[in-house]
């Protein structure tokens, strides 16, 4: 059996648990953009270069109440998916939030969505008074309802609902890219493993290659459910998992126990939307992580990695 809370992460910063609600709320958003697009244009939908600006309004029993703007931008694909970053800023009662983030968000219409009716509505575009669709659905136990325009598939105005918390997004500003067809590269899918052995027990770490992305990036998930319980997704320059936002911090480690033995590796670090640490041992000749260490102890336990693709 597996202890997972024998090895406790470091839960510096007072705004962790808020900004993690934000970020898994924000996900969700993602769907409402195209959900019934491929309804109105078979022979379309939403490419990467796609983006979504709103303004943002939210209120929770936690958290309070704040406004701000959401900026959504569609950077990659896998065929079921978009993998989207995700910007929001906020002015809450008692903090500022700025997060980064990015995610996948499925390409299929939710099971349950649903037309529910129509309404008039002003908006930024021209004319300014359009009739939209009302669309309702669930994602994870969120309620979402989407004010459509049938002839693009644009929402001009998303309201995210779960118990103690309501967000309502009002669009400001698209630019919409479409596109016909798209094929994956070899690159998807390809999994690296990365594992910490203490005494008879073992934590694992999967990160994944799970998006193709412009200029030659590409957007990975590190799987740290075993760890912790979350995934994370970043953008990376190549399919092997070392973040764009990552940042060498001058000095090198010699990690021994790898899939390949002993490697000098250069250590990378940054901090994620959630305040949690990341440090990344990374070998650039080869372009690998070798290990993996999530939180700000010097005493993190440092995943090393034990497999990689064939």
């Amino acid at each position: 059996m597996k202890l997972k809370k024998t090895m406790q992460k470091d839960r510096s910063g007072t705004n962790t648990i808020l900004v993690i609600g934000i970020v898994l709320v924000a996900v969700f958003a993602a769907y409402i953009a195209y959900v019934v697009m491929s309804d109105y244009k078979e022979e379309e939908t939403a490419a990467p270069g796609t983006t979504m600006s709103y303004d943002v309004s939210i209120t929770g029993w936690e958290i309070g109440i704040g406004t701000g703007t959401f900026e959504c931008s569609f950077i990659g694909q896998n065929a079921k998916e978009y993998f989207i970053k995700m910007v929001m800023k906020l002015e809450m009662e008692d903090r500022q939030i700025d997060s980064t983030t990015y995610g996948l968000s499925s390409k299929a219409v939710p099971d349950d969505a649903k037309k529910t009716g129509t309404v008039e509505m002003e908006t930024f575009d021209e004319p300014k008074i359009k009739t939209l669709d009302i669309w309702e659905y669930t994602v994870d136990g969120t309620a979402v309802k989407a004010y459509v325009d049938p002839t693009l598939g644009i929402s001009y105005r998303e309201e995210l609902a779960m118990p103690g918390y309501l967000e309502v997004r009002i669009l400001t500003a698209y630019d919409l890219k479409t596109q016909t067809s798209y094929k994956e590269s070899g690159s998807i899918g390809k999994t690296y493993k990365y594992g910490f052995t203490y005494s008879t027990y073992k934590w694992n770490i999967d990160m994944v290659c799970v998006a193709d992305c412009a200029n030659g990036q590409y957007g990975v998930m590190y799987d740290i459910n075993d760890f912790n319980g979350f995934k994370r997704y970043f953008l990376c320059d190549g399919p092997r998992g070392l973040p764009v936002e990552a940042v060498y911090n001058g000095t090198n480690r010699t990690l021994t126990d790898t899939a390949d033995g002993e490697v000098v590796t250069q250590v990378f670090k940054l901090t994620d939307a959630t305040g949690e640490e990341w440090t990344f041992y990374y070998e650039p000749d080869s372009d690998t992580v070798y290990g993996i260490s999530v939180g700000r102890s010097e005493m993190a336990a440092i995943f090393k990695l034990t497999d990689r693709p064939k």
